[in-house]
């Protein structure tokens, strides 16, 4: 009996809390990044505003993902003064070799010059990432909250639902208490 109860403690510690706050917060991992204006960003230093909104893509066929939950973005930034929202590409450092082209595709399918600042593109080695960030895979975007220091508040796995934003916004609402 007392094995199976560790057992299920252990279980419960090592599951992923997605739709959550985390307790733990683990920072964000220092990276650089370039917008796609040419603007060069270290983060999670240089991210707009004092909380930030990262949506996280790592494949190009993730994109349409994204897109779900761009109009709640914009919302929710208009609700929350200082909250600012940005997508981030996050590619294999080998790719890097390519990122004039990666860069010109992303570019000429996104027309409005707001859009490409909220794009930084980050060539890293995406295993590291994955391991600091404490996602699951690289198979759906993520998106994670962060509060001013760069400590990430809240991951959520997959695209919009109406379940998912309220979570992202109860989240929001206890960084801000």
């Amino acid at each position: 009996m007392r094995l199976l109860i560790v057992l299920l403690v252990a279980l419960f510690v090592a599951e992923p809390l997605h739709g959550q706050a985390t307790s733990t917060a683990p920072a964000f991992p220092s990276l650089r990044g370039e917008n796609l204006l040419g603007e060069e960003f270290d983060l999670p230093d240089d991210l707009p505003g004092d909380v930030h909104l990262v949506f996280v893509a790592f494949q190009q066929r993730q994109q349409p993902l994204v897109n779900t939950w761009l109009n709640v973005a914009d919302a929710i930034e208009a609700d929350f003064p200082g909250l600012r929202y940005v997508e981030l590409p996050t590619i294999a450092t080998p790719y890097r070799l390519m990122k004039p082209i990666i860069d010109n595709g992303m570019r000429s399918g996104i027309p409005s010059d707001d859009a490409r600042a909220r794009t930084i593109t980050v060539f890293t080695n995406v295993r590291d990432f994955i391991e600091a960030t404490g996602l699951p895979s690289t198979d759906d975007i993520a998106v994670l909250l962060l509060d001013e220091a760069g400590r990430i508040r809240f991951t959520e796995i997959g695209p919009h639902t109406d379940a998912r934003a309220r979570s992202l916004r109860s989240a929001i609402e206890d960084i801000r208490r």
